[in-house]
C-alpha cells in the first residue's frame, strides 16, 4: 500500500496507568487505504515508559489519527462531586497533581464503583453504559483511576503540544498535530463473540466480519501470534479505530455525529467523551 497516495496512518494504544509501565505498553501501527477499503496492519512495538508512546505520537506522520485505550472523561455528574464545569478541568488535575494527591482527591469524592455500568450516574458515562464498559472510577483489575491520572495527564500535554482529542477538539489540532480518539478493544472482541485472541490474523477476520469489510486486514507485518494480551488488545484498538474511521471517517474527521452514536452519548459527548466503535 502506498502512503503517498491520501493513506491514512493508524494507531491503537493499550495503554498503562502503572507506575512502571514496562512491558504492559503497546503501540500497534498500520495504513488505511484512502477509500478505506484496505488496512495493513505493520508493527506492534512495546513501550519500556508512557514517554516512548508520546513521543511516537508527536513523530507520526500528519493527519495520523491515534486510538487510545482509557476513558478520556468522567460523567457528567461527577463534574459536581468536585465543582467542575469543563473538561479541562480534569486534564489541569490530573497534570497539577502528584499520583498521590490526585488519587486520594479521587478517594475523599468518589466511593468505589466495581461492577460493570449499567445506568448513567456520577460513576458511568453514557458511553460507557452503551458499550458495557467498567467505570472510569474503578479501583480494582483494572485500577482506572491510576489509568486516567496517566491518562488525563497524557491528554493534557498532548492538547499543549498541538495535538486534538475527539470529541472535544477540532480534528487536526492546533497545528496541524494527530487527532487521538477513544477505543475499547473489549467491545470489539465481544462484537466478535467474546474472545480475547492473541492470534492476530484471527483478531483481524473477526474485525473484517464485524465491520463489513470485504478482505480481511493484512497483518503480515507483525507475528501471527503476539507475546501477551497487552499487545494483542494494541492490535485490537487499532483495528478497531481503522474500521470505524473507514465508515465513518467524515463524522470523525469532521467533528459531526458518527452513526453508532445513541442520542444521550451525544448530547453528553463534551463532558464525556465518546467511545469509537463498531456499530453492533
Amino acid at each position: 500500500m502506498n502512503p503517498n497516495s491520501g493513506a491514512i496512518r493508524i494507531y491503537g494504544v493499550d495503554f498503562s496507568g502503572a507506575r512502571d509501565p514496562s512491558g504492559k505498553l503497546f503501540v500497534a501501527s498500520g495504513t488505511l487505504a484512502a477509500d478505506g477499503s484496505a488496512f495493513d496492519l505493520e508493527r506492534v512495538a512495546m513501550c519500556d515508559d508512557r514517554l516512548d508512546a508520546f513521543a511516537m505520537m508527536l513523530r507520526s506522520p500528519a493527519g495520523s489519527i491515534w486510538g487510545w485505550d482509557v476513558p478520556f472523561a468522567p460523567a457528567g455528574p461527577a463534574y459536581d462531586k468536585l465543582g467542575f464545569t469543563a473538561w479541562e478541568e480534569w486534564l489541569s488535575l490530573a497534570a497539577g497533581s502528584s499520583r498521590s494527591s490526585f488519587l486520594e482527591k479521587l478517594d475523599a469524592a468518589f466511593p468505589p464503583f466495581e461492577t460493570p455500568c449499567a445506568a448513567h450516574g456520577w460513576a458511568c458515562r453514557h458511553t460507557d453504559v452503551v458499550c458495557r464498559a467498567a467505570s472510569p472510577f474503578k479501583r480494582v483489575q483494572p485500577n482506572l483511576r491510576a489509568m486516567i491520572y496517566a491518562g488525563w495527564k497524557l491528554l493534557a500535554y498532548a492538547r499543549e503540544a498541538g495535538c486534538a482529542v475527539f470529541p472535544f477538539d477540532d480534528a487536526g489540532g492546533t497545528r496541524g498535530g494527530p487527532t487521538l480518539y477513544e477505543v475499547y478493544p473489549s467491545h470489539t472482541a465481544r462484537l466478535a463473540g467474546g474472545a480475547r485472541r492473541l492470534d492476530l490474523s484471527a483478531a483481524a477476520e473477526a474485525t473484517r466480519a464485524v465491520a463489513g469489510w470485504r478482505l480481511p486486514p493484512a497483518t503480515e507485518g507483525v507475528a501471527g501470534a503476539v507475546p501477551s494480551q497487552d499487545a494483542a488488545d494494541a492490535c485490537v484498538a487499532c483495528l478497531t479505530l481503522a474500521a470505524a474511521y473507514a465508515r465513518e471517517r467524515a463524522s470523525l474527521a469532521g467533528g459531526g455525529r458518527p452513526s453508532f452514536a445513541t442520542d444521550a452519548e451525544w448530547a453528553a459527548r463534551r463532558r464525556e467523551g465518546l467511545i469509537v466503535r463498531l456499530a453492533e
